[in-house]
């Protein structure tokens, strides 16, 4: 027998003999939430519902003609959103079933979100399942989510038993993934837009070039976002994805030059060579090292711009650009040498 079964068994019980539930009487479903304080727990879910909303609504769009509701409940399983057609929000209001209203096995009975959450993990109750005959009819599915480390509750989705199919319990997964990518990657994003910025503009000399490519290396890093190795450095992961847009970007303008060092925007973040010092002191002379490095072969400058300018680790720029570690180092050390020897000759 498995753990919902053993619940489910138990539950029932404690429904006809603890909590005095009628099966043939609807269930009366107390309101925790009044206006004010349901205003304010969405305020405090907010970020969360509005990475729902879009998604939501193209959920109950594709689904088309059949009756679907979608609920989001707090951790105590009380109802701060709800969406679906109006007929279907008509007819659960009938059954008590609106926002502020919270379900618990005392007042509701069997549920799939108040069980989702003392279960930590995805609820179906189908049909003769739930206590109640009212609900006999019906399909309900909740799954429980985590939303930024102190936002928790579930989504869970309602229909007949005639229309449930067996997507839907991916559909409610896409619903919390969608929201932790989208969270996950625009930390990211506040993280690491302005390095990954001025590498890109390092690498292309173009600001509006290099805005689009920025661009559209946060949008990969949103979509792979559930793939990447949390064991690995995510710095790395993102510079790498930076990177490969720009040589996917310059393998089709061959004709323009490799890399051009704006001599003003930007600094060196490390000055781990002693020739170069001294440079650097005079602007012009400055002027003089970034053009120097442009005359280094691709490789070259690539792995100083990552190192000088962008204050990548050996192993950071290992992952970034795929080689061994040992490459990386013998790849340094070559370009800074030839670097002191363009400065000094």
């Amino acid at each position: 027998m498995s753990t919902k079964q053993k619940y489910l068994m138990k539950l029932r019980e404690k429904c006809k003999n603890d909590y005095n539930l009628n099966p043939e009487v609807l269930p009366i479903l107390i309101e925790k939430l009044p206006n004010v304080e349901l205003e304010q727990k969405r305020f405090t879910y907010s970020e969360f519902l509005s990475f729902e909303k879009q998604f939501m609504k193209k959920i109950i769009r594709d689904i088309g003609f059949i009756p679907v509701l979608i609920v989001i409940s707090d951790s105590e399983g009380c109802i701060i959103e709800m969406y679906g057609d109006e007929s279907i929000k008509h007819q659960v209001h009938l059954l008590g079933i609106k926002t502020g209203v919270q379900f618990n096995e005392e007042y509701a009975g069997i549920n799939a979100i108040s069980m989702a959450l003392k279960l930590g993990e995805p609820v179906q109750l189908l049909g003769k399942e739930h206590y109640h005959t009212c609900l006999q009819q019906t399909a309900c599915i909740s799954i429980p989510f985590q939303f930024a480390e102190t936002i928790t509750g579930t989504i869970s989705l309602m229909t007949t038993m005639e229309h449930v199919q067996s997507s839907h319990l991916h559909v409610l997964f896409s619903a919390v993934n969608i929201a932790k990518s989208y969270s996950q990657s625009e930390q990211l994003y506040k993280l690491y837009y302005k390095e990954i910025y001025q590498y890109l503009y390092r690498m292309t000399r173009n600001e509006e070039l290099a805005k689009d490519l920025c661009q559209e290396t946060f949008i990969k890093v949103l979509n792979a976002i559930q793939s990447v190795d949390e064991d690995k450095s995510v710095k790395a992961w993102i510079y790498r994805i930076a990177h490969n847009t720009f040589v996917s970007w310059y393998r089709k303008k061959k004709r323009i030059d490799f890399i051009n060092i704006d001599t003003q925007k930007f600094e060196f973040k490390q000055k781990s060579y002693k020739q170069p010092e001294r440079y650097m002191e005079e602007s012009e002379l400055y002027e003089e090292l970034a053009k120097s490095i442009s005359r280094l072969k691709e490789d070259y400058q690539v792995v100083l711009i990552l190192r000088e300018f962008q204050g990548l680790s050996y192993q950071e720029i290992a992952d970034v650009l795929g080689w061994k570690l040992s490459k990386v180092k013998t790849n340094i050390h070559r370009a800074r040498a030839q670097l002191r020897n363009f400065l000094v000759g």
